[in-house]
């Protein structure tokens, strides 16, 4: 029995659509937390046995995947995490702010450690 059709979508209207390309996914994904950001919801599940990911975006009635083995992929994932963590604490969603290339910038902007600590200075 699929648990969509437990509460109140039939069986029959969920929509799985699983997408080949990130660039694809993502732009579908966040479309999808634009227009129901009470409803959307992602889960991401890694099998060992396989070595693979899958991420999944859904609001009942849609249902959007990507499946990778590729690492690339997985920093992919952790910046769409990053933005969708962003968007769903913020209180307005302001769809020119979601984009992966602002998270490349905002990651590169970011300086280096360098691991030493700044010398405290002495007392007179």
């Amino acid at each position: 029995k699929n648990l969509a059709g437990e509460g109140g979508v039939p069986e029959h209207e969920v929509k799985m659509v699983y997408f080949t390309d990130w660039e694809e996914f993502f732009s579908k994904s966040t479309q999808l937390l634009i227009a129901k950001p009470n409803d959307v919801r992602y889960t991401m599940k890694y099998r060992h046995c396989d070595s693979c990911l899958v991420v999944k975006v859904t609001d009942d009635t849609v249902c959007l995947k990507f499946k990778t083995d590729q690492i690339a992929d997985v920093a992919r994932v952790e910046k769409m995490n990053a933005a969708f963590v962003r968007l769903m604490s913020s209180k307005t969603i302001d769809p020119t702010t979601i984009t992966m290339e602002a998270d490349e910038e905002k990651t590169a902007a970011v300086p280096a450690r360098t691991g030493k600590k700044p010398k405290a200075q002495k007392k007179r």
